[in-house]
């Protein structure tokens, strides 16, 4: 399959004749201006659109690609889940499905293209083993274009879309769109090759793009991309939104900006429960706005079905009403039933299994206020916290006997810490 893609210099889609042209003239133009900066691997990369000279401002590859050496962390939570008793581990298990259905909320978040991706990578990686990927793979591309293909996915899980999670710069793979292609469908059957055809055709010009708007997370055509508001919308329309939402005495954490053809703004809450009519529609400074419910309504339904299902096990009353309101505020889209839950999440004291979960963290909203979906889970270490908790203990004696400063520099009363040892189960 000959594939073309979109040029990250001008964004024009070049067809698969062109590429071979592009790298070969890029690589004479660069030899006749004596250029030592050249880079032969990566020429692909741009182009010299309408016959003109390539612009300037094109993309540094060492920002939007993930170097082969970054380290893969291995998540071992074994030992810690298996000195959970049964109750526990039911806990743990319907805790971290609800973590799990919960993420691919951030991959919406994250860009359009995005979920496509994931279905591309969770096709591909969950149909065929990956010693049969690698060794279809090798027949026909190099280690290096198999390594880049693999640490492209596993930065793309880790990440959970293709914008980096610090800094929120795009990154793309490292190896040619032909090469990346011929790794997912290597090991595939035909009837595989065609769903995998049908989702990187949805999404291979936009898995590679890097015109100018789309290597960072912005506001604004000249700043750069975010799903939490529609392309259209500026930053002027964002300030105009939060403040309708604080006149309304709503909260913005879980919601969505689209703005129309004709400036009429609907902010979209996320919850389960979808409304037939819109809750709100009204003026505001000159400009109509409509709120409806429902967003991500499908994978809502699936967090509370999960939630549900582990109010069975909880170990205590005050477990019990925290998931019962997290179910209220993912259900009704209402966030202070979310800070109710968050009441008794800090009421739960030394629980054998830690969570958290909602619209967390703002920092990927570009104008601060909405949240990004996090979720964990996760293990009390009962043997690392034992010998912790030895230390804690004895404290006071060690304060007492073997600080090198006298007792008049410590406080009038020790305050005992509250120390667990945790295991990450998902996250």
């Amino acid at each position: 399959m000959a594939i073309g893609y979109l040029c990250p210099c001008c964004g024009e889609r070049l067809a698969p004749e062109t590429l071979a042209d592009i790298a070969a003239q890029n690589k004479q133009d660069s030899s006749n201006s004596n250029n030592d900066n050249f880079d032969e691997k990566n020429s692909w990369m741009f182009c010299k659109p309408c016959g003109t000279a390539a612009p300037m401002n094109k993309p540094d590859l060492s920002v939007h690609t993930i170097p082969l050496e970054t380290p893969i962390v291995h998540l071992d939570a074994k030992q810690a889940f298996e000195l959970l008793d049964e109750k526990e581990k039911e806990y743990a298990y319907w805790l971290s499905q609800a973590d799990w259905a919960g993420a691919k909320i951030c991959l919406l978040q994250c860009s359009v293209e995005s979920p496509a991706i994931f279905c591309l990578l969770q096709l591909t990686f969950g149909s065929s083993s990956m010693d049969d990927i690698v060794s279809a793979g090798q027949n026909r591309l190099t280690q290096e274009q198999i390594d880049s293909a693999l640490m492209y996915a596993a930065a793309f899980y880790g990440n959970m879309g293709n914008y980096k999670s610090f800094g929120d710069s795009k990154f793309i793979p490292a190896l040619e769109p032909d090469a990346f292609y011929t790794l997912l469908t290597g090991a595939a059957d035909e009837l595989l090759k065609k769903k995998i055809d049908q989702l990187w055709e949805e999404c291979a010009d936009r898995m590679y793009s890097l015109t100018p708007r789309q290597r960072q997370m912005g506001l604004g055509s000249d700043k750069g991309i975010s799903t939490y508001f529609t392309a259209n919308c500026d930053e002027e329309d964002a300030k105009l939104a939060n403040a309708f939402l604080d006149s309304q005495g709503i909260s913005a954490y879980n919601t969505r900006l689209f703005k129309d053809d004709n400036g009429h703004f609907t902010i979209r809450q996320a919850s389960f429960n979808k409304e037939e009519e819109p809750i709100m529609h009204t003026t505001y400074q000159g400009k109509e706005f409509t709120i409806v419910q429902g967003d991500y309504a499908p994978l809502m339904k699936r967090i509370t079905d999960a939630l549900t299902s582990a109010l069975d096990y909880t170990a205590n009353e005050t477990q019990t009403k925290m998931m019962e309101a997290y179910i209220d505020s993912f259900s009704n889209g209402d966030i202070e039933a979310h800070k109710e839950a968050s009441r008794y999440w800090i009421r739960d004291k030394g629980p054998a299994v830690e969570s958290y979960i909602g619209f967390i963290e703002s920092y990927r909203d570009p104008s601060g206020v909405r949240g990004e979906w996090e979720g964990f889970c996760a293990c009390v270490n009962k043997e690392v916290s034992r010998k912790f908790q030895t230390l804690v203990d004895r404290a006071e004696s060690f304060l007492a006997n073997y600080m090198p400063w006298p007792p008049e520099f410590e406080k009038d009363r020790f305050l005992r810490p509250d120390f667990t040892s945790l295991d990450v189960l998902s996250f």
